[in-house]
């Protein structure tokens, strides 16, 4: 029975490292928009299917309540809530797989402090979307959900308002402004042709008048 175990930890752990080694060697400019589902999260992550289902319930509660998320905990994954699975990008697996290695380097006290990892392996949820308008370099890049309008909605607050999209898109602060912009006068100038519309609508329709008010005297 125990070699029988023994053999099914060593496929497992065979199993993880060609899934790690795969993620690895994609290439830098696909890290970005390739996914994964969370049967192949699970295997690169070295845990079940159902703990990783368990940590995106408790990071939705973290980032709702503000509350601070482990850099090296599950829930300090990025995930991409769509239906009817969720998914990983291969960038947030790859920088969870490097938080852990890097924190190899650093004193046991310092390793749950978010200052002590490097921006790019960093948990998106402590940088938050209000400080990325903030802060962000000009080539850094935010996770959008694009609305049918085309607006751009910032994909956590999308998760949470259950307006996600089948359009992702990863956009740089510049991109962003011009494309919220976009939408913005497009629903105005939206809003402004309805309006002139009802107005000439309301104006085109006869006003009913008494008939002892007609002009010309009654009928």
């Amino acid at each position: 029975m125990a070699g029988g175990a023994e053999l099914m930890v060593e496929k497992k752990r065979k199993a993880m490292l060609a899934a790690r080694a795969q993620l690895r060697a994609i290439p830098s400019e696909e890290l970005e928009s390739c996914t994964y589902p969370t049967a192949v999260a699970a295997v690169i992550l070295d845990v079940d299917a159902g703990t990783l289902s368990d940590a995106r319930e408790r990071r939705l509660k973290c980032i709702a309540n503000n509350e601070p998320i482990h850099p090296l905990s599950l829930e300090a994954i990025h995930f991409l809530d769509t239906q009817p699975k969720a998914k990983y990008l291969a960038i947030e697996l790859l920088n969870a797989l490097e938080r852990h290695k890097h924190a190899n380097s650093l004193h046991i006290n310092a390793q749950k402090l978010a200052d002590k990892y490097p921006k790019e392996i960093a948990p998106r949820v402590l940088l938050g979307f209000q400080t990325w308008l903030v802060q962000a370099d000009p080539d850094e890049l935010w996770p959008f959900c694009i609305q049918a309008s085309g607006r751009p909605l910032d994909l956590i607050a999308a998760m949470h308002i259950n307006e996600t999209t089948e359009i992702v898109e990863w956009l740089t602060i510049r991109e962003f402004g011009t494309r919220a912009a976009d939408a913005a006068s497009h629903d105005f100038h939206e809003r402004q042709r309805y309006e002139i519309k009802g107005g000439l609508k309301q104006e085109a329709e006869p006003v009913a008048m008494d008939r002892w008010e007609q002009p010309g005297g009654p009928l």
